[in-house]
């Protein structure tokens, strides 16, 4: 059951962005096989010798692994798998980007971009890695939002209305699955979620659940516990695309602290934010990683998944689609999460309607009674030129 609000009450942070998923730029012999309940264990030597070869093998739930064979030193046959009667299906590891781009394409305005930053000394902050410690939430400060006047999308809402009735829960969390997030950003520290049952630092798993020092969650892309939304060069920016920022912004939407005296407030400004990263600041991930980050949030206790990104239809080629995706959003519905999902950006920025494009944006069309696909409206109230419907 497809919903469709406007800048919905509960998170209005999914207007700004959709990705595209498609067969095109997704890596040679790289795939998703689901497997009969029980069959990890009784693939084990099929499994090993593929690795032994050169494969990579990831499980991903209990019934789909990932076999990325793009770096095997011998041909990789597919039949092996197809053959199997443990198989179920077989599909690609479709790639994820970002339809927004910030790549300047038109190559005289390229060359004055590069004759001016070069003058200049960018200022670029720290990797994660140079980061090694999260830092600790400080004391909550009193006073107002100063930029809080100039969120209007709240405003248009009625959030101060909601507000009265409650400012959401510190109970609750919700995972923003995306780009990571700036888990240093004083507006965001008080409301990161902690995980209570991991002592920080100690480089051991303690509470068994397969990660080890994950204190607010993971990133799937460095494969390390520092999910921080990496910031470029204006000038890489420029020239190179991607999108860094946006897991940021959108956690901010969600539960940027509120009353404290700095920046904005979130619709939720009490809640908690899990990070999970499996974006990169390029604007890139796969199907497997975005399986891995669901299944994560579930598994350690976020009730919300905050998705702003899709795809912009599924591959006509592929007869199931993306089931790998289905599987896992079920897998969510199952376990009592809610899954906020962006209804789209549209064809080259023109939305459309989900319900009649041949291309309609997913997962936000996926047909699971937990997913809530939020459009976007602009300050005249309208909806978005780009955003999609249905």
């Amino acid at each position: 059951m497809l919903k469709t609000i406007g800048l919905g009450l509960l998170l209005s942070v999914l207007v700004t962005l959709t990705a595209e998923a498609s067969a095109e730029g997704t890596a040679q012999n790289d795939y998703l096989i689901k497997l009969e309940a029980g069959a990890v264990e009784g693939m084990h030597t099929t499994l090993a010798n593929l690795e032994s070869k050169g494969a990579r093998v990831d499980i991903l739930t209990d019934s789909w692994i990932r076999v990325d064979a793009s770096k095997m030193k011998k041909t990789f046959n597919l039949d092996v798998l197809k053959n199997d009667p443990q198989v179920i299906a077989i599909q690609p590891n479709y790639r994820v980007k970002l339809l927004e781009n910030y790549k300047v394409e038109d190559p005289l305005r390229r060359a004055a971009l590069m004759k001016g930053f070069a003058k200049q000394k960018l200022a670029r902050p720290p990797p994660a890695a140079d980061n090694p410690a999260i830092p600790a939430a400080p004391a909550v400060g009193t006073g107002s939002d100063p930029l809080f006047t100039k969120q209007w999308g709240m405003k248009d809402i009625g959030v101060q209305d909601a507000w009265k009735v409650t400012l959401g829960s510190p109970d609750m969390v919700v995972a923003v699955i995306d780009t990571g997030v700036d888990y240093t950003h004083e507006d965001l520290l008080p409301n990161l979620w902690r995980n209570e049952k991991e002592i920080p630092g100690n480089s051991i798993d303690d509470d068994g659940n397969g990660f080890i020092d994950d204190t607010i969650g993971w990133d799937f892309v460095s494969n390390d516990n520092l999910p921080y939304d990496f910031a470029v060069d204006p000038m890489d920016l420029l020239m190179g695309g991607g999108n860094p920022g946006h897991g940021t912004h959108c956690a901010g939407n969600v539960a940027a602290r509120g009353g404290n005296g700095i920046g904005i407030a979130g619709v939720a400004p009490n809640v908690k934010i899990m990070v999970l990263r499996f974006l990169s600041e390029k604007g890139s991930g796969t199907t497997a990683d975005a399986i891995k980050s669901v299944k994560y949030a579930v598994d350690n206790g976020a009730r919300i998944l905050s998705n702003s990104w899709g795809s912009e239809g599924e591959d006509p080629a592929d007869p199931v689609g993306n089931q790998a995706l289905r599987d896992v959003i079920q897998y969510a519905q199952d376990k009592g999460a809610l899954f906020i999902a962006a209804a789209g950006n549209g064809h080259q920025g023109a939305g459309y309607d989900n319900d009649t494009d041949k291309a309609p944006a997913y997962p936000a069309s996926y047909n699971h009674d937990i997913i809530v696909s939020v459009a976007a409206l602009d300050s005249a109230n309208q909806l978005g030129s780009f955003s999609n419907w249905g």
